[in-house]
């Protein structure tokens, strides 16, 4: 709910002048929870390795269902995160992952198209310009603020009326893609309906534009699995 988020910004803010170096991930997740997340959510990681099929590249890293343990887990992949980027801008002697990528899913679903919650429906795609000026700063508050909407369960607009099915059931998660030079966002859906699409869009866009100082000129799209999955250019059901 939109307090939820209310809740996460406090506790961002309250992380920023109590900050715990020597506090690991494992350790912060161990402590009684006091914010409980209306869903129970899952950090992936996919690094591409040409000796696995490709399924077998996704590594479950950690699953959370409260405020506390959503900080731990952006706290603890953060450094990596905006490593990785330093290592393809600067393109630095130590090997840097390909194609690698974060994903935060709803526990039980899959991050890949084949996955039965994602079969049917999309997602929409951001691509993210990255300067060297503040590496990883850009696409780490885009993240942010995007994760910030799913745990949140804050896809909510004036359109939606009480006896309306939430927008946010229709969220299956979110990918971060660190490419060699652009980064991009996915928010992915369990369904293809354009009203609800174009709403989702709509809300994901202004959000980022409010908090995340992303430019009015950025285009999003939303594609269907299914046809991202073939071959040729994909066909764009909605755009914001």
């Amino acid at each position: 709910m939109a307090t939820q988020v209310e809740t996460l910004h406090k506790e961002q803010l309250s992380s920023e002048e109590n900050k715990q170096t020597d506090t690991t991930a494992g350790e912060q997740l161990t402590s009684n929870p006091t914010h409980p997340l209306q869903n129970e959510w899952t950090l992936w990681f996919f690094q591409q390795d040409s000796t696995k099929d490709w399924g077998d590249c996704f590594q479950e890293i950690i699953s959370f269902n409260t405020i506390e343990g959503f900080w731990s887990c952006f706290r603890f992949t953060l450094e990596n995160f905006v490593e990785t980027i330093s290592f393809k801008v600067h393109k630095a002697s130590r090997p840097s992952p390909n194609n690698c990528n974060y994903s935060v899913f709803k526990k039980g679903i899959r991050p890949m198209w084949e996955d039965p919650a994602n079969m049917q429906g999309g997602r929409w795609l951001i691509q993210i310009t990255r300067v060297k000026e503040g590496i990883g700063k850009a696409s780490t508050a885009h993240w942010f603020e995007t994760l910030m909407l799913l745990i949140g369960e804050a896809f909510i607009d004036e359109q939606s009326p009480k006896d309306e099915q939430p927008l946010s059931n229709d969220i299956c998660g979110a990918v971060i893609e660190i490419k060699q030079k652009n980064d991009r966002l996915a928010l992915w859906s369990r369904d293809l309906n354009k009203a609800r699409q174009d709403r989702i869009g709509k809300i994901l866009k202004n959000t980022l534009q409010k908090h995340a100082g992303l430019s009015n000129f950025v285009l999003f799209q939303f594609f269907s699995h299914a046809d991202s999955s073939k071959e040729g250019k994909s066909k764009v059901i909605c755009q914001v």
